[in-house]
């Protein structure tokens, strides 16, 4: 059985990955921009049974463009972003690649919110890229 591990920088959140992903990729959403401060965020997505957290998260939701709402969780002693989830996806969940103990045992499927992305922020020119979401898996 896959195993993966994870937690927040003061490590008050922990957590256990017990799947292989779905899907990964850089999003460089606007969303993503301002919770992150970065030009784009990589993340991990799982089916959500598969993630046991341990510790207490806030959330944040937004509307998405698809007309749903995504819940972007986090550390509410160090604030790290941890996790995501959007009511158009009902049983996934997605982890930031960084918040993993292991951040190079993944690599990025594909680009989304291409469209937003800043133009010396080209990280992927050779993964498949998307202008908004792709379709569901």
């Amino acid at each position: 059985m896959t195993s993966h591990q994870g937690r927040c920088q003061c490590g008050a959140v922990s957590f256990d990955v017990t799947a292989e992903p779905i899907m990964s990729g850089f999003c460089h959403c606007l969303d993503c921009q301002k919770a992150s401060g970065a030009p784009h965020v990589m993340h991990v997505a799982f089916p959500e049974q598969a993630i046991r957290v341990r510790g207490e998260t806030r959330g944040f939701q937004s509307p998405a463009d698809s007309g749903g709402t995504v819940t972007r969780e986090f550390c509410p002693i160090c604030g790290s972003r941890l996790f995501g989830s959007s009511t158009t996806l009902p049983g996934m969940k997605t982890v930031h690649a960084a918040a993993f103990d292991d951040p190079a045992a993944f690599s990025p499927m594909m680009t989304v919110y291409a469209k937003r992305a800043l133009q010396w922020d080209q990280v992927a020119a050779n993964l498949p890229s998307f202008l908004a979401m792709p379709p569901n898996p």
